[in-house]
């Protein structure tokens, strides 16, 4: 048998092995030590920002409802901080990281339903699709027919249905179903003026009888805040007649610096037995909202033409103004028993006498007021 020679070659190739292992050994240590501080360093935290965006944009389903209005100009930012302020979303960074992954929806004008801390998903959905929710503006001076037209328009619903729902409205709101006439509820007399003022909105899936709830119940909330409903008596009417007097109140003073004149002539004209003789009530006889009274105008055949017919119109003319509810529970102090705008301001004098009367018809004149 031979025996190997192990002799210095061998044993400098065996060191150096010994040495290289030992050095792949240490590189892999390093490497090892390298990589665990990368995924400290890196990893770790982009798991956490992974989890974080995630439950962010998850949101918390079923949380209370918000209204949230985009207004013309407004940007996308806009609306991210809007969404925030409101409380839909609870962090802007994790809502327009989401909106650069999923696209920025073309945002429209208008007012939208979300629920607060809602999922990233559903209000870019929503966006997307565009306003849902409806709303109008009721304003002073405007009549039924034109309120009916608007929600017709916004929300599909007939005036029939619309009549229908404000009549139901008022004959169950404790308030306003003791001041009401029998005649709204047998059909003879319009639900004329029985509307608060303002905005109001159609959430989806609403009735059109909760809107009408709401219209019936602003308007009682605005009475009473004037004290008509409790103090009309004192002025020698009932809450109803008071609500007419502030309609004709609203058409004739427009302005709030007329309004409490206004109510005190015609006080005074309905104390004289007087004929009111208001061009407001002839144009609402002849379905108009505006322009000139004519000669011709003012023999229409109606129970709201004032010119031939004494005392209060049978209902309202339309929806007064919390100035002109105001105005006309706290009358000014005064004879008058006239009045004429005078001005392109739409400021009005007031006379005592018809001749007074005429020497202000010529000063409107010679302003331009015809």
């Amino acid at each position: 048998m031979k025996l190997r020679a192990s002799g210095p070659k061998h044993s400098a190739e065996r060191s150096t092995s010994r040495s290289y292992n030992r050095l792949f050994s240490i590189i892999s240590k390093r490497h090892l030590l390298e990589l665990a501080g990368v995924c400290i360093v890196i990893v770790i935290p982009l798991a956490i920002a992974v989890n974080w965006y995630k439950s962010v944009s998850s949101g918390s389903p079923g949380g209370r409802p918000v209204v949230v209005s985009v207004s013309s100009g407004e940007t996308a930012d806009d609306v991210v901080n809007t969404l925030a302020r409101d409380g839909v979303v609870t962090d802007t960074l994790a809502m327009h990281v989401y909106l650069v992954l999923h696209g920025t929806p073309d945002i429209q004008v208008g007012m939208y339903r979300f629920f607060k801390d809602e999922p990233f998903a559903r209000i870019l959905s929503r966006l997307d699709q565009g306003p849902n929710i409806g709303s109008i503006e009721v304003q002073p001076g405007d009549t039924f027919n034109q309120v009916a037209v608007e929600i017709t328009q916004v929300d599909g619903v007939s005036t029939q249905q619309f009549k229908g729902a404000l009549l139901h409205a008022i004959s169950t709101n404790p308030v306003a179903k003791t001041i009401a006439p029998s005649g709204l509820f047998t059909g003879l007399l319009l639900p004329e003026g029985m509307i608060g003022t303002g905005t109001y909105i159609f959430l989806p899936g609403e009735s059109i009888d909760t809107l009408a709830s709401q219209m019936v119940a602003r308007l009682v909330s605005d009475m009473q805040k004037v004290g008509l409903i409790r103090d009309a008596a004192s002025l020698g009417i009932t809450p109803y007649q008071a609500l007419t007097v502030a309609s004709l109140v609203q058409w004739e003073g427009v302005y709030k610096i007329n309004m409490p004149k206004v109510a005190r002539v015609i006080y005074n004209r309905l104390d004289k037995g007087m004929k009111l003789q208001l061009d407001a009530t002839v144009l609402y006889a002849l379905g108009r909202s505006s322009g000139a009274v004519t000669h011709s105008d003012l023999t229409v055949q109606s129970p709201y033409n004032t010119y031939l017919h004494a005392g209060l119109p049978p209902t309202p003319i339309a929806i007064p103004s919390m100035d002109a509810l105001y105005a006309t529970m706290h009358p000014a102090s005064g004879a008058w028993l006239y009045f004429v705008v005078v001005s392109q301001s739409g400021r009005e004098a007031f006379a005592d006498t018809f001749s007074q009367q005429l020497a202000n018809e010529k000063i409107a004149q010679e302003n331009g007021i015809s």
